[in-house]
């Protein structure tokens, strides 16, 4: 398979945090974070079947994670979203819309973002407004729901 490209990584983490285009609508208002397997996907389901929210294109678009983005090079077709322009256009659901979201609210899930002191100061200037909603997890009961989630395919190490 094809290498992936990750010379935006060390790019994107030495500018600055991009900011969101005025005549682009539908900036994300919350975000859902947390450790992984603290309940981020069925939250992300739950709030993603609200008529009134906007539903990114995936979960876990973690663009402002640069942990999620070291981590996953050996699994292709798994890296974040790329550029600040795929970024925006998976927030809006992957449509363009002409009108102010008309009340709509859209939102990103990555549990990445919850322990990523880079991430965190990267939302925090590009989304001043931007609402946290953290899901924690009892710590035994989240490493045992990790290993009963991994350990089936050989991904834990013990």
């Amino acid at each position: 398979s094809e290498p992936i490209d990750t010379s935006h990584d060390d790019a994107l983490f030495k500018q600055r945090p991009p900011e969101w285009p005025r005549d682009v609508p539908c900036k994300p208002t919350f975000m859902i974070i947390g450790a992984p397997k603290c309940g981020t996907t069925s939250l992300f389901e739950y709030l993603a079947s609200h008529p009134r929210i906007v539903r990114p294109t995936e979960k876990e678009l973690c663009f402002f994670s640069f942990w999620k983005r070291q981590r996953v090079l050996d699994t292709p077709g798994k890296l974040p979203t790329k550029s600040w322009e795929q970024y925006m256009h998976a927030v809006q659901g992957g449509v363009k819309r002409s009108i102010a979201c008309d009340g709509l609210l859209s939102f990103e899930a990555c549990p990445f973002y919850f322990n990523d002191r880079r991430a965190e100061a990267y939302l925090a200037t590009t989304f001043p407004a931007l609402k946290a909603i953290v899901l924690l997890r009892h710590p035994t009961d989240r490493a045992i729901s990790a290993w009963h989630d991994r350990n089936p395919f050989g991904r834990m190490r013990v």
